[in-house]
């Protein structure tokens, strides 16, 4: 999570995707720089119990 680290003050801009079955829940982000984001969390008593995040850096997308 260096990203956030060395910006903490940065803000989701975009939500696009978003899917719901049963206790979990997935959706994308995007940041400023055009950096990917996917969230997927699972739910109890309407609190995230865990949540897992997936990061892409755009330039670091090409790399075979």
């Amino acid at each position: 999570m260096a990203a956030i680290s060395a910006a903490p003050e940065s803000r989701v801009l975009a939500h696009p995707i978003k899917i719901a079955a049963g206790n979990w829940t997935a959706g994308t982000g995007t940041l400023p720089g055009n950096l990917t984001m996917i969230t997927v969390a699972h739910w109890k008593d309407g609190r995230i119990a865990q949540e897992y995040l997936f990061m892409q850096n755009p330039s670091t997308a090409a790399r075979g």
